[in-house]
Parts: C-alpha cells; sequence; structure tokens
C-alpha cells in the first residue's frame, strides 16, 4: 500500500453499486452494498497493489458504514458537511418522523404502461418507504405491461379506506395475469389485511415477497406489538434517508425513534392487530431475501418458505444485499427472477401470450 490522501468532501456512488469490504485488500469480507446515489464521506485515500502488479484507488469511508471500497465507484457530489452534525442529524430524524406523525395517508398510485395493458400487478410498500423509495419496483411492472397499482402505507392509517381502493382495482385487473409484489413485512401484513375479507380477488395471482416475511412481527397481536413494528420500520427509513443500509437496532437512530413515539399514543393501528394470517400460498410465489439482512432475518424467510409446496415456491438469495436493495443493486437478477416467475405463472397455453410478449419486450 503507498500514497495516502486526506478528504473531508462528500461523495456519491456513481456505478450500480459499490462494495464496502472490511480493509483496503480487495479480498477483505464484504460489509455491505451500497446503491447508486448513496452519500458517503470518504476521510482517506489509498493506492494499492494488486497481486498482478497493477495500482488500484481505495479509499476510507466513515459515512454511512465504515469501511473500504473502490475509489473509480465514487463521483463528487454538490452536498457539503453540515457544520453542526449531530444537531443537523437530530433535526432532519425529527422532520422525517414528524411527516407521518399523524398518520396522513400517501395516496395509492395507478401507473399505466405505454400502450394496451397485458395484466395488473400490485407493489405494497412498507412503513418508513415513499413511493420515491419503491419507484424501481413500480417500473419493474410497468415496463413489462402491467398496470400497477402502488401503496405505501402510513403510521395510523385506516386500512379499510385503502382497502376498498385496492378491491375496486383489482375487479377491474384481469384475474388471470395478475402480480402481487409485497415489500417487507409491513407489505406482507397489508396485503394480508386485504386478503381477511377479499381474499377471492387473488385466487389466481402470482407473489413476490421482498425481504419478507416474519411472521411473528408481522401480524402484531397487540397494539405494543404493532409499536414495536413501527418503531424497527421508522428507524430503517431513517437510516436510508442518511444513505445507510436499514438497521432496525440502529444505536443512534433507533432511541431517537423511541422518544418520538414513546407510549404508542401518536398512531393508532387499524385493521393490523389480532390479524390471522390468510394470504393464498398455493400459486407460485417468487422470494427474495438477503444473508446480510438485519431488518428480516433469512432463516425467518426461510421458516415461511418451508411452508410451501416446493413446486410453487422460487427463492433469489443475495449473500450481501441489505434490506429491500435487490432491485437496486442486483437489479438484473432480479429481473430474470421475475421473468421466470410470470413465465411459470401465466405460461402462453392458459391464453397469456401477451405477458410473454412483455416479458420479452423488457427484459
Amino acid at each position: 500500500m503507498r500514497r495516502a490522501r486526506r478528504s473531508t468532501s462528500v461523495y456519491e456512488v456513481a456505478k450500480k453499486c459499490a462494495v464496502v469490504r472490511a480493509e483496503a485488500a480487495m479480498d477483505s469480507p464484504v460489509r455491505c452494498e451500497l446503491g447508486r446515489g448513496a452519500a458517503v464521506m470518504m476521510s482517506k485515500r489509498v493506492t494499492v497493489m494488486t497481486a498482478d502488479g497493477k495500482s488500484v484507488d481505495r479509499c476510507l469511508l466513515t459515512r454511512p458504514v465504515e469501511g473500504w471500497t473502490s475509489f473509480k465507484c465514487l463521483a463528487a457530489s454538490a452536498q457539503k458537511p453540515p457544520p453542526d452534525p449531530k444537531a443537523y442529524r437530530d433535526g432532519r430524524i425529527d422532520a422525517i418522523l414528524a411527516s407521518e406523525a399523524d398518520g396522513a395517508p400517501s395516496e395509492p398510485r395507478v401507473a399505466a404502461p405505454a400502450g394496451a395493458a397485458r395484466g395488473a400487478a400490485v407493489v405494497l410498500g412498507f412503513w418508513g418507504s415513499s413511493h420515491e423509495l419503491v419507484a424501481d419496483h413500480t417500473a419493474l411492472w410497468v415496463g413489462r405491461g402491467l398496470a400497477t397499482w402502488t401503496h405505501v402505507p402510513s403510521p395510523g392509517e385506516d386500512a379499510a379506506a385503502a382497502r376498498g381502493a385496492l378491491a375496486a382495482f383489482l375487479e377491474a385487473a384481469p384475474a388471470d395475469r395478475l402480480v402481487v409484489h409485497c415489500l417487507s413485512n409491513n407489505g406482507f401484513s397489508w396485503l394480508n389485511a386485504f386478503c381477511e375479507d377479499r381474499g377471492d380477488l387473488l385466487a389466481t395471482a402470482a407473489f413476490v415477497f421482498d425481504s419478507a416475511p416474519h411472521v411473528p412481527n408481522c401480524v402484531p397481536k397487540t397494539v405494543e406489538d404493532a409499536l414495536a413494528m413501527l418503531i424497527r420500520a421508522q428507524t430503517a427509513k431513517v437510516c436510508q434517508a442518511f444513505g445507510e443500509p436499514p438497521d432496525p437496532q440502529h444505536p443512534v437512530y433507533r432511541p431517537r425513534v423511541e422518544r418520538f413515539y414513546g407510549d404508542g399514543s401518536r398512531n393508532p393501528f387499524p385493521g393490523l392487530v389480532g390479524m390471522q394470517v390468510s394470504i393464498p400460498k398455493a400459486r407460485p410465489t417468487l422470494f427474495v431475501y438477503s444473508r446480510m439482512d438485519s431488518v428480516i432475518l433469512p432463516e425467518h424467510v426461510e421458516e415461511y418458505v418451508a411452508t410451501y409446496d416446493a413446486a410453487d415456491v422460487s427463492t433469489l438469495e443475495f449473500a450481501t444485499v441489505p434490506h429491500i436493495g435487490g432491485m437496486r443493486v442486483r437489479k438484473d437478477e432480479y429481473n430474470r427472477s421475475v421473468d421466470a416467475l410470470l413465465a411459470r405463472a401465466f405460461p402462453a397455453s392458459d391464453g397469456s401470450e401477451a405477458i410473454t410478449e412483455a416479458i420479452s419486450a423488457a427484459s
């Protein structure tokens, strides 16, 4: 290793992803992957020699995680370090949480493909997400010719109103060409709440469960259980807002989230407490999860996968992708798995030739 250079500038990930390792060496253990656009703070830049004699620039990151990555993955950012980092951090956390304090819902959105719709898709986000955070998941289905209904739940939202809007969308959708895409435990929870009274509309759907589920945590039995789920989700959202991998136990962010929500009086949890799992299983289902997910542990997803008939299940397992990060940092693999699901769920022989045509056009 040679030539160390100090820097206090803010950079951002300019390539599809940046692999962060424990040490400067290229074969050092991977700590995480950061997606395109993530803001990072670099404290040191060094040049190391590889085994074949080539020189490579590596840099030490201090934010959002500590570790080493390739300098060529980064580009200078227009952001400047705040003069008082702690005050800036705390103020931004409070603003993020206050924006949802009263349970104001984010209205569902319907996105139509450029041509005639060849089917329908439902994307269910999670507490702490936004339409911007799930935009790639919506675009995934629109690009395959499916009219797509996207819902991002808010703490305290009354699920009954959103259930009515979803029912109206599904009743107009082609039942033999329907995909439901759930993100994290909250997406699974919300779908399960819907299935309690209108599961018949999903009897012929195909499903994608991304980073979900851990069933004991997504079907809360009490308001206290629901509050714990909310705090986990909102802590993960704060992490994402700061460009960090979601961590529901973050040592700095979680205590402030807990103080904000206090005893739970800020948010009721209508429609979530006391649910029973009622999502149909005998349908083609893709499970996407990561060994490095600290929000929904991989073994919890695998426990639920084991309750399915193997013939109905496909899995996409990542080694180093953060929670809900597969679409962002492993887009090609994600697309291939989705295409395989569509081809299996809606083969040309059942009259859904247009779906397979859309797969070819989007791939």
